[in-house]
Formats: structure tokens, sequence, C-alpha cells
């Protein structure tokens, strides 16, 4: 099972790559959960049970502690979790 987190501090965002995660996993019949959260403070605050996550998708640009420093934070956790950064803001994207 694909255990999935979204960090995201936009609700609408955050349930839309939600959505959009549990359509292709849904259509390629792939097991899996999603966890959603709405800071990186939050995320954070796991521990180290974010190791239970094998794909996170990440909001570059939040509020308090923004996605570049929850993933240096995962990567203290874990180098096998697969860190996907989504953004709306076109200078992070280059």
């Amino acid at each position: 099972m694909f255990k999935i987190a979204i960090c995201d501090d936009e609700h609408y965002f955050r349930e839309s790559i939600k959505e959009n995660v549990k359509k292709y996993m849904v259509k390629n019949g792939a097991p899996f959960h999603i966890n959603t959260f709405a800071s990186g403070k939050e995320f954070i605050g796991l521990g180290i049970e974010i190791h239970q996550y094998k794909i996170i998708f990440l909001d570059i640009n939040m509020d308090e502690m923004d996605g570049i420093m929850v993933a240096k934070k995962i990567r203290e956790v874990s180098n096998e979790i697969f860190i996907v950064f989504v953004t709306a803001y076109v200078n992070y994207t280059l």
C-alpha cells in the first residue's frame, strides 16, 4: 500500500492534489491511503512517524515553515521518501 502525504497550507490546492492522486491510483489499481496536512509545522510534528510515507507532495511556499525547510527535516528522518514539490509560483519552477 502506498502511504501518501499532501502538505499544503491552502485548502483548495490540498484537495485538488488529493483528488488527482486518488484518480491516478484508482485508475492504476494501486492500493493507497492519503493524509493531508495544512502546514509544514503540522507535518513535521509527526516526528519519526514521517517514515511511514512513501510519497510526500509538498508545497514550497507556506507560512511559518516553507517546503524547503520541511524537506530538509524529512531528509533527517529518511532518504527513501519521494518528495514532490508543488507550487503555484512560476519563479520556483525553474
